[in-house]
């Protein structure tokens, strides 16, 4: 059964350790490079659904692996009345090589939850969903949205041109597009649409951040990232309540939220040895 949620709300107050599985060279979503199937008045969104492929052992995963989140890019989403719109992420299990057989008994449905996502562009939505894929099998990410009947939705969801470690895949009714195909075998072959997989790391990285910290929070404005030695922090971003990606400064370790609104956000800090990711009240 589909459940609409608005994201973030359902995360624990702190959880840590995770990791991101991207076919993406570049996290960045460009303008202008997306492919979408449209309505044939105007851009109206037409029914689209994009498809990534996981072969976990690629990964080094072998064991179950417990999806936490999806993350996907939005290059434009305007509705009429600066709404939102109804998106929906399925996870599948999968021993089979993806297309092949789609939706066919080698393929079994884990989890599906549909989003609604506000008016936004060249952003990443991180909606939450949680699922398990059993040892020996591969996930199938489908990210996809009905067509709009009342033609006033633009939606696009986000990709670039930087380049993918494997396809990226569409299937569309509006467009005659009934099975997955690649986007290479449509006609544009530089578009890597973005669809990442966020999980736990595995257990030698959990121990190594098991003494990591970040601090005071709640906090007015700074955040102070307290990590083992050897550990080397890379970045960190925040998340605000509708799934929204916000950038924010980070220098020796101190993370500066003070130009961002009073609110709850999630905050994510990726190290060598994973990712960080606490729930932050900001007053």
């Amino acid at each position: 059964m589909k459940k609409i949620t608005l994201a973030l709300f359902l995360m624990g107050s702190v959880f840590v350790n995770a990791q991101t599985l991207t076919q993406n060279e570049s996290p960045e979503v460009a303008d202008g490079s997306t492919i979408a199937c449209v309505s044939d008045q105007g851009f109206a969104s037409s029914d689209n659904n994009y498809y990534r492929f996981y072969d976990l052992s690629d990964y080094g995963i072998t064991a179950d692996f417990s999806v936490s989140a999806v993350e996907f890019g939005i290059q434009q989403l305007v509705t009429e009345t600066a709404g939102s719109y109804p998106i929906t992420v399925t996870l599948y299990a999968t021993t089979a090589t993806f297309p092949t057989g789609f939706g066919g008994a080698n393929y079994t449905q884990l989890a599906q939850e549909t989003f609604d996502v506000v008016d936004q562009e060249l952003a990443i939505f991180s909606a939450p969903i949680s699922a398990v894929v059993p040892a020996g099998s591969d996930l199938v990410v489908q990210v996809s949205y009905e067509g709009d009947e009342e033609l006033s939705t633009v939606l696009f969801l986000g990709s670039n041109e930087e380049g993918e470690t494997a396809p990226s895949y569409l299937s569309s009714i509006g467009c005659e597009i009934v099975n997955p195909v690649t986007l290479a075998s449509i006609g544009y072959p530089d578009v890597a649409m973005i669809i990442n997989v966020v999980g736990p790391t595995a257990a030698v990285k959990d121990n190594a951040l098991s003494a990591a910290s970040v601090y005071p929070n709640p906090t007015t404005g700074v955040l102070n990232v307290q990590v083992p030695a050897g550990v080397t922090v890379n970045n960190a971003f925040v998340t605000d309540i509708t799934g929204k990606v916000i950038n924010v400064t980070l220098n020796n370790n101190v993370v500066n939220m003070s130009g961002l609104a009073n609110g709850v956000y999630i905050l994510t800090v990726n190290t060598d040895k994973g990712n960080l990711i606490n729930k932050i009240v900001k007053q």
